[in-house]
């Protein structure tokens, strides 16, 4: 698709022939919001799965219960260097830090190493929008 392009219902078209079990999308956020109501419109009934673009408060959660996308930080995740500095940050600004502000911090969100063709590896977490709320699931550590 192009960029601030409104209507999806071609591209969809040939997606909702398809009928796929899982629709990878790896746009910005606004973008996922008018995907997902014409997905939905269009009878599309695919699993979304996506990338830390759609880490927003901007996201529509409402519209993409059960979606599952990629993202460098989530205050949720069961790691106590991630708890320890999430209380930090928010003692220090009042505020939740978001995917950005973890990243200005070395070694928050895991160490990163490039390979041969300097492409980052690096874990992430994968979460899953339940109940209009980002849910941690799991880090992945590519091999």
């Amino acid at each position: 698709y192009e960029r601030d392009q409104e209507n999806y219902f071609d591209l969809l078209d040939d997606v909702r022939i398809a009928n796929p079990d899982v629709l990878y999308l790896p746009g910005y956020y606004n973008t996922m919001n008018q995907i997902a109501v014409q997905a939905k419109n269009y009878g599309i009934n695919a699993v979304f799965i996506g990338s830390d673009g759609w880490h927003s408060p901007e996201l529509a959660m409402d519209r993409l219960g059960g979606a599952y996308f990629t993202t460098h930080y989530v205050p949720t995740e069961p790691s106590a260097t991630i708890q320890q500095w999430t209380t930090r940050y928010e003692a220090s600004y009042i505020v939740p830090p978001d995917a950005l502000a973890t990243l200005g911090y070395e070694g928050i969100t895991g160490r990163i190493t490039f390979d041969e063709q300097h492409n980052p590896i690096k874990a992430v977490p994968i979460v899953q929008i339940r109940d209009g709320e980002i849910a941690y699931v799991q880090r992945v550590t590519p091999e």
